[in-house]
C-alpha cells in the first residue's frame, strides 16, 4: 500500500501541483424554494477560487422546466448534468465553462456539492462517500449528514453536511449534540473504522444548518427572559452589531468549550448577524415567531502538523439572497498543498524498518478522567493503540499492556511498546503524527473505543524526551486525557559513524 502512494506522489510532481488553492464554501438552508436567477449574491466572484463546496438544506422544489445544457460540455458531460439536481445545474452554469462537478451526494433534501477547475481535476481521486440520517428512528432522512472524502494532490479532505435537530430548548440542544455525534458514528464506515472523523482526514470541513440557538442562560449578564423581551433585545444587539454579546449566548460554541460536540473543530471570528428566522426577501427582516439565531455554520478541523496548512480567510452572511428564511453563509480557505517530506521518499520495507528505522520509544503514560459512564462492565481495562500510516504502515498497529480495574492507569515502561518506523531520517518522522486510541479490553464481546487523541511529532529531536498531554475525544466529546513522554532512537543494531 505504500508504493502506490510513492506513485502517485511521482505523478503529482510531473502534473504540476499547486502550493496553494483557494476554497469557496457556501452552507445554506433553501427554504424549499426556487433559488435567485442570478447566483452572484449567493457565490460572489469566482476569481482566484479553484473549488467550489456547498452543503445545502431543505433545497427540493418545483422545477418548472429542465435547464439547458451548456454548449461546452461534452456528450458524457451533457449526460451527467442531466443528472445533477436542479440547483447543481443552477451552480454550473454560474461557475461556467472552467469548473466540473467533482462531487455531488444526496441524502433527502439535503446536497453536498464540490465543483473545481479543470485544472485540477487530475488531481482529484479516491472519492468516498456515506450518508447518516437522524431523523425519526435514526431511518428518516429529513435531518442528518453527508460525509464526503477525497484526495486533492497530497492531502486528503473530509466533508461533512448536515442538518441537525431543529427548536429552541436544552432537550432540543441535547438532540443536535446527539445527531453529531451519530453523524461522526456514521462515517466510520470509510475504512477501517478505527479512527474518528476528525482523525480520519487531513482537514475536514463541517458546514450546515447546524440549528443551535441563543440562550439566554449562558448570558453572563441579566437579560430579559420573557420570550417577546428576549426577541427584542437580541434584535436591538444585531442593530448595534454587538457580536460578542450574541455569541456569548450561542449554544454552539458554549457546547464545544464544553466538550460536548465538536471537540476537535473551530470556527472563525463571526462578523455578522444571525442568520435564522427572516422573512424571505432581501436583507434583514426576523420573524417574531423565532428569536434570531446564528444556526448557519462552517468549521474546519486539522490534523496535527497541517493546522496551519488550512486557514479562514472570510467568513460572512449574505442578507440580498432574498428566497429562504435563513441567509445564506459563505467561506473562502486557502489551503496549502506542499508535498510532505515522507512523501517524496520511499520507505524502508517492514524488514528494512527492523534492522534500520528509527524507534519511537514511551517513557512513561497515563490516562485520566476516563469517563466513569462508559459501559465498563464495572471492570475497566484500558490499553493504547498506536497508529499511523505513514510511520508504521497501513497494516501495522503498537499496544500497551491491559491494566486492569482502573479508570486512572499508570503505564510502566515494559508495559509499552517500542514502535519501529520504516523510517531512518528523523526530518521524515517529526513531519507525521500518530493516533492514540484507547481502548476498553471486553472479555465477552469486542473491545470498546474510549477515545481518540492525535499526536504531533514536530519538535520531536533524536534522543531528547518530548512530554505531551493531549484531550481524548470521541465523536466529537470530550472523554479524558492522556500524557506521558516519548522519545526518538536509533535501532540498537544500527551504527552511526
Amino acid at each position: 500500500m505504500l508504493c502506490p502512494k510513492k506513485k502517485i506522489v511521482d505523478s503529482l510532481v510531473a502534473e504540476g501541483c499547486p502550493d496553494r488553492v483557494t476554497l469557496r464554501v457556501l452552507t445554506w438552508n433553501v427554504g424549499n424554494a426556487p433559488p435567485p436567477e442570478d447566483f452572484t449574491d449567493l457565490l460572489g466572484s469566482l476569481e482566484g477560487v479553484e473549488m467550489v463546496i456547498l452543503g445545502l438544506q431543505e433545497c427540493r422544489y418545483d422545477v418548472e422546466e429542465p435547464l439547458p445544457v451548456p454548449e461546452y460540455l461534452d456528450k458524457t458531460e451533457a449526460r451527467l448534468f442531466r443528472r445533477l439536481t436542479d440547483f447543481m445545474q443552477r451552480v454550473q452554469i454560474y461557475c461556467g465553462e472552467s469548473f466540473r462537478p467533482a462531487a455531488t451526494e444526496i441524502l433527502g433534501q439535503m446536497q453536498l456539492g464540490v465543483f473545481l477547475r479543470t485544472t485540477l481535476l487530475p488531481l482529484f481521486r479516491g472519492l468516498q462517500a456515506a450518508v447518516e440520517a437522524t431523523g425519526l428512528g435514526n431511518v428518516v432522512s429529513n435531518k442528518g449528514g453527508i460525509v464526503t472524502r477525497f484526495q486533492l494532490g497530497p492531502k486528503v479532505i473530509g466533508l461533512v453536511s448536515s442538518h441537525l435537530a431543529a427548536h429552541e430548548g436544552q432537550q432540543f440542544c441535547e438532540r443536535r449534540n446527539a445527531d453529531i455525534a451519530e453523524i461522526m458514528r456514521g462515517a466510520f464506515k470509510f475504512g477501517s473504522g478505527r479512527k474518528d472523523v476528525a482523525n480520519r482526514f487531513d482537514h475536514t470541513l463541517w458546514m450546515g444548518d447546524l440549528n443551535y440557538r441563543l440562550d439566554p442562560s449562558l448570558a453572563t449578564s441579566d437579560i430579559p427572559q420573557a420570550p417577546e423581551e428576549f426577541w427584542q433585545f437580541v434584535v436591538d444587539l444585531v442593530q448595534k452589531e454587538e457580536w460578542a454579546k450574541l455569541l456569548e449566548m450561542d449554544e454552539l460554541r458554549h457546547h464545544i468549550q464544553s466538550g460536548n460536540c465538536l471537540l476537535e473543530f473551530q470556527e472563525g471570528a463571526i462578523q455578522h448577524p444571525p442568520t435564522f428566522k427572516v422573512e424571505r426577501q432581501a436583507g434583514l427582516h426576523y420573524q417574531r415567531q423565532r428569536v434570531p439565531a446564528y444556526c448557519d455554520r462552517i468549521l474546519w478541523s486539522s490534523v496535527p502538523g497541517m493546522r496551519d496548512a488550512l486557514m479562514q480567510v472570510s467568513l460572512e452572511a449574505l442578507p440580498a439572497v432574498p428566497t429562504s428564511d435563513h441567509k445564506p453563509v459563505r467561506a473562502d480557505f486557502r489551503l496549502n498543498l506542499p508535498v510532505r517530506p515522507s512523501q517524496l521518499q520511499r520507505p524502508l520495507s517492514m524488514k528494512q524498518g527492523k534492522r534500520q528505522g528509527l524507534q519511537l520509544k514511551l517513557s512513561s503514560l497515563s490516562l485520566r478522567n476516563l469517563p466513569k459512564d462508559l459501559d465498563f462492565h464495572k471492570d475497566p481495562d484500558p490499553y493504547v493503540i498506536f497508529m499511523s500510516r505513514e510511520l508504521f504502515g497501513s497494516q501495522v498497529t503498537f499496544k500497551s499492556a491491559v491494566r486492569k480495574n482502573t479508570l486512572e492507569p499508570d503505564y510502566k515502561p515494559e508495559e509499552l511498546p517500542v514502535m519501529r518506523t520504516l523510517w531512518s531520517d528523523p526530518a521524515l518522522v517529526t513531519h507525521e503524527h500518530v493516533i492514540l486510541l484507547v481502548m476498553d479490553r471486553d472479555r465477552v464481546t469486542a473491545d470498546d473505543v474510549v477515545g481518540f487523541a492525535s499526536l504531533s511529532l514536530q519538535g520531536l529531536t533524536l534522543d531528547t524526551p518530548l512530554a505531551f498531554s493531549l484531550e481524548l475525544s470521541k465523536y466529537g466529546r470530550r472523554r479524558g486525557r492522556i500524557s506521558g513522554c516519548i522519545c526518538l532512537k536509533r535501532n540498537a543494531r544500527v551504527s552511526v559513524v
